[in-house]
């Protein structure tokens, strides 16, 4: 071969291995980027849910507040319940409402303050989740 070849050669396979550091480089930039996007959007959509349970939360505690007065009638708040809390504690808060009390407690101060105490833990959750993400 003649030296105008292997000069070619040399020159155009320098020129290509010179162009993939820079691409290396600038996908990495891109995954960060993404990464940073997702984590950004994901924070946002934890504080959106955060507020909306803690407004739900709160409607339903009034809630439970009036039918423990009108006689313990849940049926209302199981509804509710069942349609605006995310499944897992709408199952424990149906548990607490459909347990057997002794005779010697008073249901109607104990059944408000064990479903308070679920939901705060849950809204406990959704802060260790924030930060999870924000760090």
């Amino acid at each position: 071969m003649s030296e105008t070849l292997w000069v070619a050669i040399i020159v155009g396979s320098t020129g290509v291995a010179a162009t993939i550091p820079p691409i290396i480089a600038n996908y990495y930039r891109w995954k960060k980027e993404k990464k940073l996007e997702y984590l950004e959007k994901k924070l946002e959509y934890l504080k959106a849910e955060r507020r909306y349970r803690e407004e739900q939360y709160s409607n339903i505690l009034s809630k439970l507040d009036v039918c423990i007065k009108r006689g313990n009638q849940f049926k209302d708040i199981r509804i509710e319940i069942g349609l605006k809390l995310p499944h897992e504690i709408g199952n424990k808060i149906y548990n607490i409402l459909d347990k057997k009390w002794n005779g010697d407690v008073n249901r109607e101060e104990v059944i408000p303050w064990e479903i308070e105490i679920i939901m705060r833990k849950s809204l406990d959750e959704m802060d260790r989740e924030i930060k999870e993400t924000m760090s």
